[in-house]
């Protein structure tokens, strides 16, 4: 499986209704969506017979504000996915280089636009830490690097002010580095953290964003590209003009606007993360990666014991998410998304039950 959250296939083979899954195979804010977003969505369903706003007009001044860039710096997507397949298109890069264990959606751009694709590996040993001194030695002017802060499917962050330098190095060198920060929202220090301003005027530096997840609404989609206004305009007049369609806006809208969610958010985490820390970090039979964001990644001893486990929650109707079809993990990794406090603890609770058994 190159993705989670299929709720639909989880269905058919559990007789479940999709609606009664626990999905912790995908990273989604157990909070949301908003209540915020859904009385907006719902306020706004008679005007699903106009066509939504191709310019993205209101969005679009919005995250200016937010970010305090100009709106030309900014392109609105259906999704981080889209976002990805426009800088990949425009670009044309020959080579793309990819840290693995990656987000597949990378590898599936390059190869729909011809693109070699060049593997660099993230150690688990090291924390999945950038190898900046191997990139220094392979990259070359025309390469499109991706980076995943924070990084997926690790959980781990990594701090703006040890990889910045070296970033914008890249960049001076004709590198393009575009940095997926789809799980961003989720860190306290996302202002920090983010490098939207710095992509806003370099002309080799661009940083993706999703709605997606802090919002829940992956069955809405959407994202945006900040890159240098040269860049985005050229993409602007090249790209499909309806691919937001106008109930994502609506969502997209009010979500970012609603600051109550937020810390909701960042407490229910907070929460969740003292939970993981009092738990699975102290388990000895497995090991563990801190999390920074909504989810988590553990190894088990051998690919049959995570099997066991993951058919053992399915039997509950959990499902989480085998990280077999990340390249440089196998089958003994398991993700498992934080979701609410009674969720998290009858994961807990199975895991132990079940090697307690064996």
């Amino acid at each position: 499986m190159n993705h989670g959250g299929k709720i639909y296939e989880y269905a058919k083979q559990t007789g479940l209704s999709p609606f009664a899954i626990i999905d912790a195979s995908a990273n989604i804010n157990p909070l949301g969506p908003p209540q915020s977003v859904l009385k907006a969505i719902e306020q706004a369903l008679p005007s699903i017979r106009y066509y939504p706003d191709s310019e993205h007009t209101a969005l679009l001044n919005l995250l200016s504000q937010r970010h305090q860039i100009p709106t030309s710096a900014i392109v609105c997507g259906n999704g981080a996915a889209e976002c990805i397949d426009l800088i990949v298109r425009q670009q044309k890069p020959k080579r793309c280089v990819l840290l693995e264990p990656a987000f597949s959606e990378y590898e599936m751009a390059a190869r729909r636009h011809s693109c070699e694709i060049e593997r660099i590996a993230l150690h688990q040993e090291q924390n999945f830490a950038l190898p900046i001194t191997t990139l220094f030695t392979l990259l070359k002017k025309g390469d499109l690097l991706f980076l995943n802060n924070p990084h997926n499917p690790s959980g781990t962050s990594w701090p703006a002010s040890i990889w910045l330098e070296p970033i914008l190095a890249f960049c001076q060198q004709g590198i393009d580095v575009v940095i997926d920060e789809s799980f961003i929202d989720f860190l306290v220090q996302e202002k920090e953290q983010s490098l939207v301003t710095h992509a806003a005027t370099n002309e080799h530096l661009f940083v993706i964003r999703s709605a997606t997840k802090f919002y829940s609404i992956p069955g809405l989609r959407f994202g945006y590209l900040v890159g240098n206004i040269n860049t985005i305009e050229k993409i602007k007049m090249t790209r499909d003009p309806w691919s937001v369609n106008q109930l994502a806006q609506v969502a997209a809208l009010v979500g970012y606007q609603d600051e109550h969610f937020t810390l909701q958010t960042r407490q229910w985490l907070m929460e969740a993360h003292q939970f993981f820390h009092t738990t699975w970090s102290q388990e000895k039979r497995i090991k563990t990666w801190t999390p920074h964001v909504n989810y988590i990644l553990i190894q088990f001893p051998t690919a049959s014991q995570a099997s066991y486990f993951q058919t053992i929650l399915q039997r509950q109707g959990i499902f989480t998410r085998s990280c077999e079809s990340f390249r440089t993990l196998d089958a003994s990794f398991v993700r498992i998304a934080l979701l609410t406090q009674a969720i998290n603890e009858q994961i807990h609770t199975t895991f132990e039950q079940t090697f307690n058994d064996q």
